[in-house]
């Protein structure tokens, strides 16, 4: 075995400092990838969530209650921790107590606007 064979051979027997650099950095980006996904979600994320499904519903409801010429009903957490029942008629208006949405401290509340038949976002406090 020649000199020459022997460099070949060291030099393929391991990992380059370059590709031992490649790996860590895609095992970092992996792991702050996962480490972001097991956190939950800000207060303020899912209580915008859901003053936007409430805010959904509602509009299904007034377009039911418009189609069918009928008068339709939401239950909504109220602002007195009671729930309270807006009402949706067949013209399109609609009728209701404020709703208001808790969660660690921050508020969002919904107003019943009685002409449009829509429940609105008023104030987000905390």
């Amino acid at each position: 075995m020649s000199p020459s064979d022997r460099i070949r051979l060291s030099r393929s027997a391991g990992i380059s400092l370059l590709e031992m650099l490649v790996v860590l950095g895609i095992l970092g980006a992996i792991m702050a990838i996962a480490i972001t996904n097991l956190r939950p979600p800000p207060s303020r994320l899912t209580l915008e969530g859901r003053a936007a499904d409430l805010l959904r519903e509602a509009a299904i409801l007034r377009g039911t209650a418009i189609e069918l010429g009928q008068t339709m009903s939401l239950q909504v957490p109220g602002c007195d921790a009671a729930d309270h029942a807006v009402q949706f008629f067949a013209d399109g208006t609609a009728r209701g107590a404020d709703a208001c949405l808790i969660e660690r401290g921050r508020v969002v509340r919904l107003r019943v606007k009685p002409v449009l038949g829509r429940l609105t976002i008023v104030e987000d406090a905390e």
